[in-house]
């Protein structure tokens, strides 16, 4: 018999055997060993997430204990200056059902050259190039930038 399936079955049956850790327990770890669970818990954040941890508490819990210790998304302290100094902004890009028409835009060499390399991987450039062109704008209205030619 290969002892290496035995001893991969026995730790198998020792962490189901084994008492599930508490809220309070997870309180109890140090910033490292819930930032270890919660790269650990990656792709089982939802109903699996306690029986692959083997705890009684869910993903969103240990997540508020992060917050709770100055974390933020990204996982990093805050007020340890690891954050970065403008959080991003999310923009969920999507499809859209309008009617796409075709428009010409000079720009510079380098310009094209990093849209391509930002593109490389997108099925729908228009898409990208859309919500790009879209929160430009949108940031020019809000006046959350300013534009001044220079010619």
């Amino acid at each position: 018999m290969n002892t290496t399936s035995t001893e991969s079955a026995t730790e198998d049956v020792n962490v189901l055997c084994a008492p599930k850790m508490t809220k309070e327990e997870a309180q109890s770890l140090t910033d490292a060993e819930l930032l270890r669970m919660i790269q650990q818990a990656q792709k089982h954040t939802g109903k699996y997430f306690s029986n692959c941890m083997n705890c009684d508490f869910s993903y969103t819990t240990l997540i508020k204990l992060l917050r709770e210790r100055g974390y933020e998304s990204g996982w990093y302290k805050a007020s340890e200056g690891g954050a970065p100094s403008i959080k991003p902004t999310i923009i969920q890009m999507r499809k859209s059902d309008e009617v796409a028409i075709r428009q010409s835009f000079m720009v510079d060499q380098s310009i094209a050259e990093e849209w391509k390399q930002f593109n490389k991987h997108v099925p729908y450039k228009t898409v990208t190039l859309g919500w790009a062109l879209r929160r430009f704008m949108d940031d020019v209205k809000s006046e959350r930038i300013k534009f001044e030619l220079e010619i």
